[in-house]
């Protein structure tokens, strides 16, 4: 989840319609090692999915904007 100040779900208006929304962190885990063994296949192309790549010193600063980061570190 993405901590934003405001978000474009509409939420008065599932509030008004008595929906039910549920939000919950996923079982990475389990698929981590398949999905990484994926990313690093030259055939795979990250640039709609990743906005910038930071290095592990500049991780605070990277997720203070918007945006999908990736933080690297050596």
């Amino acid at each position: 989840m993405y901590a934003k100040r405001l978000t474009p779900i509409p939420l008065y208006q599932l509030f008004a319609a008595c929906a039910t929304v549920r939000t919950g962190q996923p079982h990475v885990r389990a698929d981590l090692q398949d999905v990484l063994a994926l990313l690093a296949d030259p055939c795979v192309h990250t640039d709609a999915l990743i906005d910038a790549i930071h290095p592990w010193k500049d991780a605070i600063a990277a997720f203070q904007g918007d945006g999908k980061h990736v933080i690297t570190r050596d």
